[in-house]
């Protein structure tokens, strides 16, 4: 396994903190991913495994994709109404070869009238290490040590610009709201 990548994007929206809190761990993964964002595919729909609303620590749910693929996510922070935090595992599909597993966190803080949303990812790359692997057991040093630095860049860059593309359509302006 490669180390993990870490991305996170804020906005600062007009409402305020509980209502915020309230209205993101409760919005729909399908309304909120209903499309392709590059190689991740839109949700189509979402199996709770436990009773009651979502909401408590230790609550899983398995994600299906567009593509066929599914994902399992497991509540492991809530801390109204400043943070949740989740783990997704058990990736199946198109996703699988890339990424290990991802942990999320939503922070919300007030700003101003408002409040300021900031949505981080961790994401541990299966794929990275497995290539890493492959290029310094299957190529010169010189390959190697490029690789290392220039392909874990390149990686890295790719993610964000995914992981940005993602974040972007849930932006609004405040005339919007």
């Amino acid at each position: 396994m490669a180390g993990p990548t870490t991305v996170s994007s804020s906005r600062a929206v007009p409402a305020p903190l509980d209502e915020t809190y309230h209205h993101t761990i409760e919005l729909p993964l399908p309304e909120m991913f209903s499309r392709r964002y590059l190689a991740v595919p839109g949700v189509t729909r979402v199996e709770q495994h436990d009773p009651g609303p979502w909401g408590t620590v230790g609550q899983s749910r398995t994600i299906h994709l567009a593509d066929g693929g599914t994902m399992t996510e497991t509540l492991t922070r809530c801390d109204r109404p400043v943070a949740f935090g989740y783990d997704i595992t058990d990736l199946r599909g198109a996703l699988s070869p890339l990424v290990e597993r991802i942990e999320g966190l939503y922070a919300f803080e007030k700003a101003g009238t408002g409040t300021r949303v900031t949505w981080s990812w961790v994401a541990f790359f299966a794929f990275m290490g497995v290539a890493n692997w492959y290029v310094a057991f299957h190529y010169s040093l010189d390959t190697w040590v490029n690789f290392k630095v220039w392909g874990g860049i390149g990686l890295f860059l790719t993610f964000a610009l995914i992981q940005g593309l993602l974040l972007a359509r849930h932006l609004t302006t405040e005339e919007s709201r």
